[in-house]
């Protein structure tokens, strides 16, 4: 059985559009790491990932830990998003897309993507990038399936202008920039986002305000990019309380305490998904 440095060292050897986080040069396989031609170079850790940081910018997270990512994991696992994988899944089938390429940014520990990727038809591979050292470490046991995660800044996209088909975006931040310019021109970029609604019942158990910027979301998408599609997820769900506890433990909410006694049994999952463009 490979080991998961084996099965990076295996992608990479076929993959070729990684650029270094310093120069923007081409990186290029050498002897277990990367080099560019100025002699930048990155080793290939024995948990099959690469860190990309241009590390005099890197600054670790001290909520965004191994724990919190496996709350996660195993929240993500019960598919209370199953209707968002349906959708894009379904979207990115109806394309037709050959042996194509796909981006998962801010991935995290890798579910969501997984999730999709089980419901894909053609050949593809997946990419993904999150800031998070201990997200990409556990994101690596999807490896087996031809993927490849790294560290890296949404700001500083380490990947070839022009080299994705597709940019799947679940509730993390983005830099329109640095979208448009790796996306191909025949690309899509897929961005999930919260709608007023969602998870309300939370908020309200942890007296936070309710999200309210879904205008304000649309604007600023309007400004950079073409919207092919706008489709909204509404969804009640009843959830239980070991789920519950993994939903608020894979969150910034973890470290606060819920400040009524009105125990929360449901949640609403209010998504909104945008297909978009570049212009």
């Amino acid at each position: 059985m490979f080991t998961k440095k084996q099965m990076c060292i295996d992608f990479l050897n076929k993959e070729d559009i990684l650029i270094c986080p310093y120069c923007n040069e081409s990186l290029k396989l050498y002897n277990n790491m990367l080099i560019c031609n100025n002699n930048h170079n990155f080793d290939i850790n024995k948990k099959g990932n690469l860190f990309l940081v241009n590390t005099a910018n890197y600054k670790s997270s001290k909520i965004y830990d191994t724990s919190l990512f496996k709350s996660r994991r195993e929240f993500i696992s019960k598919n209370y998003y199953s209707a968002v994988y349906d959708y894009i899944s379904k979207f990115i089938n109806s394309c037709d897309l050959k042996d194509f390429k796909i981006l998962d940014l801010g991935c995290g520990e890798g579910s969501h993507v997984r999730k999709i990727q089980e419901k894909i038809n053609n050949s593809h591979v997946i990419y993904g990038l999150d800031y998070s050292k201990d997200a990409i470490n556990m994101a690596t046991d999807y490896l087996q399936n031809g993927n490849f995660y790294f560290v890296a800044d949404i700001n500083n996209i380490p990947l070839k202008s022009n080299s994705i088909d597709v940019i799947i975006d679940f509730l993390s931040p983005y830099n329109s920039l640095q979208i448009t310019r790796i996306l191909k021109n025949n690309g899509y970029f897929i961005k999930v986002v919260p709608g007023n609604n969602y998870l309300i019942e939370l908020r309200n158990a942890f007296q936070l305000d309710n999200y309210e910027k879904k205008k304000e979301i649309k604007t600023n998408i309007e400004k950079n990019f073409d919207i092919l599609s706008e489709y909204e997820i509404n969804e009640k769900q009843l959830i239980s309380e070991n789920d519950l506890n993994n939903l608020i433990n894979m969150t910034p909410m973890h470290n606060k305490k819920i400040k009524n006694n009105r125990a929360v049994t449901e949640i609403t999952i209010n998504l909104i998904i945008y297909v978009m463009r570049t212009r």
